[in-house]
C-alpha cells in the first residue's frame, strides 16, 4: 500500500512538473486573441467567439511548446540563475527526453486542432510564431532591443490571429496599443533583470550588455507616456472609442491608474521580473484592470 502511495505521489509530482514546464499560468497572455471580438462588439456572436476560443486553445498549446524549447535552450544558463534554476529542466525534475516527447505531443495536437478549426492564414501565423520563437530562443534573445521587439511581435501575432479566425479587420488603434503595452512590459522585465544582475554581480542574459538602469528607466517612462497618450487619442477618436459612446474617455482613468500602479511595482517595489505573477497577485492592479474591463464592456455593449 505504501509503495502504491509513493508511486501515485511521484506521478502527481511529475504531472505538476510538466504543467510548470508548459507554463500554464502564462496562458493568460493569449487572451489577446479575444481583443478583436471584444473591441469590435462581437462578444455576443457565438460563431466568432467559438473561433477565437479554438484559436486560444491552439495558441496555448503552441506557446507551451515554445516555452519547453526555450527551457531546453537555456538549461545551462538557468542553472546559474537564482530563481530560474528551479525550472523543471534546469532542476532535473524533467529529463530532456521527456521534454522532447512533450514538444512532439503539443505540436501534433496544436496543428491538428488548427487544421480542423482554423484557416490557412491562421496556420501561416502559427508557423511564423513558432519559427520566430525558435530564432528568438537560440539567437535573437541575445541581442539588445531586438529581444524586446520580438516579444512585442509575438503579441501582435496573437492579436492578428484573433482577427483572422473571427474575420475581423484589426484597427490601427488596437495594433498600436497592443504593441506599446507589450514592449512596455518587456522593457519592465529587462529592468528587473538588470537589477538582479547588478545584485549578484553576474550577467543573467546576454542582451543585458545593451542595457543599464538609466536607459531602462528612461525608456519605461517614455513608453508609459506613449501608451497612455495613444489610449487617450483612441478614446476620443471617431474611429475609436467615440464610435461606441461619447463617454468612452472615462475608461482612460483606470488605464492611467493601472500604468501608475505598474510603474510603482517596477520602480519602487522592484517587482517587474514576472509580469504574469504581478497580474495574478497584485490586488490593486487587478482592481484597476477589472474596473477598466467592466467600463469597456458597458460602453461597447450597453450604449
Amino acid at each position: 500500500m505504501y509503495i502504491s502511495l509513493i508511486r501515485a505521489e511521484r506521478r502527481s509530482l511529475n504531472l505538476i512538473s510538466l504543467f510548470r514546464l508548459m507554463r500554464v499560468s502564462n496562458w493568460i497572455k493569449n487572451i489577446v486573441i479575444f481583443f478583436p471580438v471584444l473591441f469590435d462588439g462581437q462578444l455576443t456572436n457565438v460563431f466568432s467567439c467559438f473561433k477565437c476560443l479554438m484559436g486560444f486553445v491552439v495558441f496555448c498549446l503552441l506557446s507551451s511548446t515554445v516555452y519547453v524549447i526555450n527551457d531546453i535552450a537555456d538549461q545551462e544558463s538557468d542553472k546559474l540563475h537564482p530563481t530560474k534554476c528551479k525550472r523543471p529542466i534546469a532542476s532535473g525534475e524533467v529529463s530532456i527526453v521527456t521534454a522532447y516527447i512533450l514538444i512532439f505531443f503539443l505540436l501534433i495536437n496544436s496543428f491538428v486542432l488548427a487544421y480542423l478549426y482554423l484557416t490557412i492564414n491562421a496556420w501561416i501565423m502559427l508557423l511564423l510564431y513558432l519559427l520566430f520563437n525558435i530564432l528568438y530562443s537560440f539567437k535573437l534573445k541575445k541581442i539588445g532591443l531586438v529581444d524586446v521587439s520580438m516579444i512585442a511581435l509575438f503579441f501582435e501575432l496573437r492579436l492578428f490571429l484573433g482577427g483572422q479566425v473571427a474575420n475581423i479587420q484589426i484597427s490601427h488603434w488596437l495594433s498600436l496599443l497592443t504593441f506599446f503595452l507589450a514592449i512596455f512590459i518587456a522593457f519592465s522585465k529587462r529592468h528587473d533583470d538588470v537589477l538582479l544582475s547588478n545584485e549578484i554581480h553576474k550577467e543573467i542574459r546576454d542582451s543585458l550588455k545593451s542595457y543599464n538602469l538609466d536607459f531602462l528607466n528612461a525608456i519605461i517612462l517614455l513608453l508609459a507616456s506613449v501608451l497612455l497618450i495613444t489610449y487617450l487619442l483612441y478614446t476620443i477618436s471617431d474611429t475609436g472609442g467615440m464610435k461606441y459612446n461619447h463617454n468612452f474617455y472615462i475608461t482612460s482613468f483606470f488605464v492611467f491608474l493601472g500604468i501608475c500602479r505598474y510603474l510603482q511595482l517596477i520602480l519602487v517595489f522592484k517587482k517587474g521580473g514576472n509580469p504574469v505573477k504581478i497580474f495574478y497577485s497584485d490586488k490593486t492592479l487587478l482592481f484597476y484592470c477589472f474596473s477598466w474591463m467592466c467600463l469597456l464592456v458597458f460602453f461597447i455593449y450597453f450604449k
